[in-house]
């Protein structure tokens, strides 16, 4: 199905351990993240908003625990993606729950009926696409 240079994209990962699990949501992690103890039950709460919200995210520090990387994507007037909160420091910014445009990579929680609805062919991510974004 995938050529060897295809097997080592992040989507094609992606694509085969969603098409392996079976539950109502599904959590996309990088292998560097580590997550907070309540993470889970915090993001899950997001779901419970609307049966409309097909993804949730939540604050991805970086290794200093201090700068964040991400509070989701964002998307400006010229159509180009942001990290909301990317550089800026811990602290009252960013606290409430909101919407936003997108999922970060590293922590990345959806809704299986959404990524069912979305669905190309096999795919649920485009194997053209390597990584970010």
């Amino acid at each position: 199905m995938y050529t060897d240079a295809e097997k080592k994209s992040y989507c094609v990962g992606l694509n085969c351990g969603i098409s392996q699990s079976n539950g109502d949501f599904i959590l996309c992690l990088n292998d560097d993240v580590i997550l907070d103890e309540k993470f889970i039950e915090k993001a899950i709460i997001g779901f419970t908003v609307s049966s409309k919200i097909g993804m949730v995210d939540g604050k991805v520090f970086r290794f200093d625990g201090i700068t964040l990387d991400s509070t989701g994507l964002s998307l400006n007037l010229y159509r180009s993606v942001r990290e909301r909160g990317y550089g800026t420091k811990k602290g009252q910014l960013y606290n409430r729950a909101g919407y936003i445009f997108g999922v970060s990579g590293a922590v990345a929680f959806y809704r299986r009926a959404m990524l069912e609805d979305l669905k190309m062919g096999v795919e649920y991510f485009d194997s053209d696409f390597r990584f970010f974004y």
